[in-house]
């Protein structure tokens, strides 16, 4: 006799678990249970799970009947004119929505012609057995798979601009970073989460010594130039939270600048900014120049200076590099063939000169 839980609770036993968990997909199929019911059976436990709860992650999948994927080509290019919607094959059952457990017993196929009479579910489309970590890496066919695996995890921790309120937020920390760049190079997913109006990192112009040269391993050797100009540049946001107390004897705690008496006081000019305690509204901060040797600059404001055509030795008539030795407005990041895998940057660079030299000076 097989368990059976519903929501993670005991709910009996049943002595045909996989007929059970059939039966119960069809009712649900043929509109007799919700559709937000999913099921699976679990063999290695012999037990049957059933959930109905909010909280789960679900996606969508095309069902696969006799080797045959419920939806065809014909609705598909309806779907993509808008004279099909996506309630219509919701609510006849083309497309249902299964969790992870649900997904255990399913088998999918990729692509309609991958399609056996062994199949359930077909996906909606082949990109989609990627994560959205995964699915922003350009050009994944060319890398191993261990590096897609780094790539994934840098992915998540990228850093950008992601929320336009983040200066009515009141978050313990936030971090954004100055003046973030559309990628030249992007994937199909990156339009779909949004990655053009809120993008991750900068574009960076890489050096790389294919032979002699530094062999630096797993480093990298950043250009001085470009940090001074505000590469990677981000602001880090942190609230503070404190409470004003009453004491007995009508004594109060208060926010103010503190008495040259106070232990800790500093100067006159770390308390300019201040208005009762408190930073003034529309401060202009000013902070030292970064790497600056010139006395008279330590003062100065710093704001990102994007490159331009001319940082980048671009010209009207072509693309190429300053002639002689590399410059410090050359190149950003500099690293040798053996710690690049050179196959995806290759790949990058002939997908750029297909798009033709036009077209990427029309970018900049």
């Amino acid at each position: 006799m097989s368990e059976v839980y519903v929501n993670g609770y005991f709910a009996g036993e049943h002595d045909k678990p996989l007929e059970l968990v059939k039966a119960l997909i069809e009712k649900r199929r043929g509109s007799k249970l919700p559709e937000s019911m999913n099921v699976a059976y679990h063999e290695d436990k012999d037990e049957v799970q059933i959930n109905v709860d909010s909280g789960r992650v679900r996606r969508p999948l095309v069902v696969v009947n006799n080797g045959k994927a419920l939806l065809t080509a014909e609705m598909s290019e309806k779907l993509k004119n808008d004279e099909l919607s996506w309630a219509d094959i919701l609510k006849k059952n083309i497309v249902e929505y299964i969790d992870a457990e649900e997904e255990e017993n399913a088998y999918i196929a990729v692509s309609r012609e991958e399609i056996t009479a062994e199949h359930t579910h077909m996906e909606l489309d082949a990109s989609l057995i990627l994560g959205v970590a995964a699915s922003v890496l350009v050009f994944p066919e060319k890398n191993r798979g261990d590096r897609l695996n780094y790539g994934s995890r840098m992915a998540v921790q990228s850093m950008g601009i992601p929320l336009q309120n983040f200066l009515m937020r009141d978050d313990t920390t936030y971090n954004v970073l100055v003046y973030p760049q559309v990628p030249i190079v992007k994937t199909d997913s990156m339009d779909a989460i949004g990655m053009e109006s809120h993008p991750s990192g900068h574009n960076l112009v890489i050096a790389v010594s294919t032979f002699y040269g530094y062999n630096v391993e797993d480093a990298l050797i950043v250009n001085k130039a470009s940090l001074e100009r505000g590469i990677g540049r981000s602001v880090a946001f942190r609230s503070f939270v404190t409470e004003f107390r009453r004491y007995w004897g009508g004594q109060e705690d208060e926010v103010c600048i503190p008495d040259a008496s106070v232990k800790g006081y500093r100067s006159e000019d770390d308390y300019a900014g201040l208005d009762a305690g408190l930073l003034e509204i529309d401060f202009h901060a000013q902070m030292d120049s970064l790497g600056s040797d010139d006395e008279d600059d330590k003062t100065a404001d710093y704001w990102l200076e994007a490159q331009t055509s001319d940082d980048l030795g671009r010209t009207d008539a072509d693309i190429s590099l300053p002639e002689g030795a590399p410059t410090n407005r050359t190149y950003d990041i500099f690293g040798t063939a053996n710690f690049f895998n050179f196959k995806p940057w290759a790949a990058a660079i002939e997908y750029l000169l297909r798009q033709g030299l036009e077209n990427i000076i029309a970018y900049d």
